[in-house]
């Protein structure tokens, strides 16, 4: 746990304070170790929607702040009708791999969030975020 937090406040310096790809992450495998290893469940929730956040502001960078892919519990409402680009915005390749390994870990993410609340007994929640990890990975196809 200390190396991982380490490994945060190194990316943050790297990036000057900007979230990436790699401090998602690392807030997720936090987020997996209060989960499994010490069985603190509020913690692994608050790490796992941490993760959340800084992949919507990843997503939101690329897309626009207009997409509901930015933010968190919004994709399975647009599941099979992924959002349109922005008539401006042209991705890179670079950009698109970027945006698709965003997804990727998004949809991980919903999913270890899902198993955080199906541990509580909390299944409304945990359904609402496996169907999100669903949407999420669905709309790869997209990309």
């Amino acid at each position: 746990l200390k190396e991982l937090e380490h490994r945060r406040y190194h990316c943050a310096q790297q990036n000057g304070g900007r979230l990436d790809l790699g401090t998602a992450e690392i807030l997720n495998t936090i987020g997996l170790h209060y989960h499994h290893v010490t069985n603190d469940q509020d913690s692994a929730l608050m790490y796992h929607m941490e993760a959340l956040g800084a992949l919507g502001q990843i997503a939101s960078a690329l897309l626009g702040p207009a997409s509901p892919r930015s933010q968190p519990f919004a994709a399975a409402a647009a599941a099979d009708n992924p959002p349109p680009l922005p008539g401006s915005t042209v991705l890179t390749a670079e950009q698109k791999a970027k945006l698709k390994e965003a997804s990727v870990q998004m949809a991980i993410t919903y999913t270890d969030v899902g198993n955080v609340y199906k541990w509580r007994g909390n299944d409304g929640d945990a359904l609402r975020a496996y169907n999100e990890a669903l949407a999420v990975s669905r709309s790869l196809q997209y990309r």
